[in-house]
């Protein structure tokens, strides 16, 4: 098969193996992930949070509620921030407001847009990694909370990936991402 081995076990890379299995999205993905919680069991298996940030539009939206704007304003707003994501002069928050109509000069609007700023890549809520996963011999839930997802039949981690990889090195212990 001609596999390059050397890959998964550089020494230059300085961490663990990065091994991944690949599987089908669906049906046939849903079984392999039943079959880790039936042979872990809930407490020994669960899937790898992500974790989703405020973004522009959202940012918008909940800071705007906050606010106590009219849902035409928030609609307004939503719509002019979607796109925004480079802070330069011709696309910077601030100017993307005032195109939607707002004076920034005011002190409840000024207020909004520093909260916007603020909320910016600040964790809203956990989702659910498509298909990592942790896996632990005894009770996973003694070295990380975990919670119900939202798919039946499944548990998650209130870890990212990032934090899982960073735990296991730190345990020399393995773990699966898909």
């Amino acid at each position: 098969m001609e596999l390059l081995f050397e890959r998964f076990l550089s020494e230059e890379r300085g961490e663990w193996p990065d091994i991944d299995l690949d599987l089908p999205s669906g049906n046939e993905r849903e079984r392999v992930i039943q079959y880790v919680y039936q042979r872990y069991g809930p407490r020994g298996a669960a899937m790898t949070a992500n974790v989703i940030t405020y973004r522009n539009r959202m940012a918008a939206r909940e800071m705007g509620k906050v606010m106590g704007f009219d849902e035409d304003t928030l609609k307004r707003i939503s719509a002019a921030v979607a796109t925004w994501e480079f802070k330069d002069e011709n696309d910077a928050l601030d100017r993307r407001l005032r195109d939607a109509g707002l004076d920034l000069k005011h002190p409840r609007i000024r207020k909004y847009f520093e909260l916007c700023l603020a909320a910016q890549d600040l964790p809203r809520h956990l989702g659910q990694h498509s298909g990592g996963m942790v896996i632990c011999e005894g009770r996973l839930d003694s070295v990380v909370p975990l919670e119900p997802a939202s798919m039946p039949g499944r548990v998650v981690v209130q870890w990212d990936k990032e934090d899982c990889a960073t735990w296991a090195s730190s345990k020399s212990i393995c773990w699966v991402s898909a």
